[in-house]
């Protein structure tokens, strides 16, 4: 099970690293209050589920791809021979 996204402090800044592994900054802690930047960190979440509902799903079955390969291999097979 993923962990669940966490809103944090990283070197005087608003930082996650949900979504990616050099992490997200949503402005120094010092300048953005806390309440405006979970506002900014909940955009952020909402914006990865966006993300994640548009990719895009292949055409090809699974069966259709084994077909191409095996037929692809049986023409490797008696070029060789």
């Amino acid at each position: 099970m993923p962990r669940s996204a966490k809103l944090g402090r990283h070197k005087g800044y608003w930082y996650t690293r949900a979504g990616r592994r050099s992490g997200v900054y949503f402005g120094k802690t010092t300048e953005v209050p806390y309440k405006e930047a979970l506002k900014r960190f909940r955009q952020y979440l909402a914006s990865l589920k966006d993300a994640r509902r548009q990719v895009p799903v292949s055409k090809v079955s699974v069966a259709e791809v084994c077909e191409a390969h095996l037929s692809w291999v049986s023409d490797l097979s008696n070029f060789t021979r």
